[in-house]
């Protein structure tokens, strides 16, 4: 993944607001916890020199980078999957957890097919940590208040990481729904959506430039965050789409809003809400142009995180 470190693009052409630390963080941790790369463009001004206000980005990422690099370069993705909570990376025996600022003094992650030997924070830290049958239990009593964001932890196991399996590191509330789709092309149904394989995907009737999915989780529950992928991202295509999550508790209820966004399906990595309780969930995509796919490679719905209370559903 290569992005611009100010939307001016990939060469100073004016002053422009340089792109948020969290935002630029975010896009790293969730590409190299998905076995990618990641390089940020940096263009000088016309005297050759870079622009000041992305110097401090970039003075921001190395005092990060001073910390946390052994969990950046070298590693492959896993064997955790990405979610809210954040994301993991390995080499070795160690697997390296970057925990989100949406985690909150207590994260319980579910257990790997490894024994975990010990868990230590990358910046020194308060930590405490068990295992048992629920999986493996993080306790950090300093996150209670402002948090650094995505706080690097390094696992030891008595086996290499990349032979353990992976795992969702977050229940995908999705998987379990009843899911009609506004339409499908042959070939290109909803069960793509949950079989892990990039390659494979849902895309609806190419003469529909508005689809939709709904989902039908069976009875209200909880939801904080969505995540997106979408099979033309690895082949190299980038459109952008605008699209809306509605959600409802009954369906005498109109549809509510609670986020509408304008991007490729997936550039956002993990779409954060505030916490909403619904039994009922709509995403609608509006296509540039009929001739534009879908093809929606994944689709993850999750459970707020610890620590999280239910709002009424408004766009975070």
């Amino acid at each position: 993944m290569t992005e611009p470190i100010n939307p001016s693009g990939w060469v100073f052409n004016k002053p422009m607001p340089t792109r948020p630390f969290r935002e630029l963080l975010r896009n790293l941790i969730y590409k190299i916890s998905r076995d990618g790369n990641y390089l940020l463009d940096v263009g000088p001004m016309q005297d050759g020199q870079l622009y000041p206000p992305d110097v401090a980005r970039l003075q921001e990422f190395a005092a990060w980078m001073k910390i946390n690099s052994e969990g950046v370069h070298g590693t492959r993705g896993g064997p955790y999957r990405d979610g809210d909570w954040g994301g993991a990376t390995c080499k070795g025996r160690s697997v390296y957890l970057f925990l989100s600022d949406r985690v909150e003094t207590e994260l319980v992650l579910p257990a790997l097919a490894a024994k975990v030997l010990a868990v230590r924070r990358l910046d020194g830290g308060p930590l405490q940590f068990k295992t048992d049958r629920e999986g493996l239990h993080l306790t950090m009593p300093d996150r209670a208040g402002t948090r650094p964001v995505f706080v690097g932890l390094k696992l030891e196991l008595d086996r290499s990481a990349l032979d353990v399996p992976i795992v969702d590191g977050q229940i995908n509330l999705a998987a379990k729904a009843q899911i009609t789709p506004s339409s499908l092309r042959s070939g290109w149904g909803v069960d793509g959506l949950f079989d892990n394989l990039g390659d494979t995907a849902w895309d609806p009737d190419g003469d529909d430039l508005t689809s939709s999915l709904d989902f039908d989780l069976g009875k209200a529950q909880l939801v904080g965050a969505i995540s997106l992928s979408q099979r033309t991202q690895r082949l190299g295509w980038h459109q952008y789409y605008r699209y809306e999550l509605k959600a409802r508790n009954s369906e005498a209820e109109p549809w509510q809003s609670v986020y509408q966004g304008h991007s490729s399906l997936g550039g956002v990595p993990v779409i954060e809400l505030k916490p909403l309780r619904a039994r009922y969930l709509r995403l609608e995509i509006v296509k540039p142009r009929s001739t534009v796919p879908v093809q929606l490679a994944e689709l993850r719905i999750f459970a707020p995180l610890l620590g999280a209370a239910p709002s009424s559903g408004d766009e975070r």
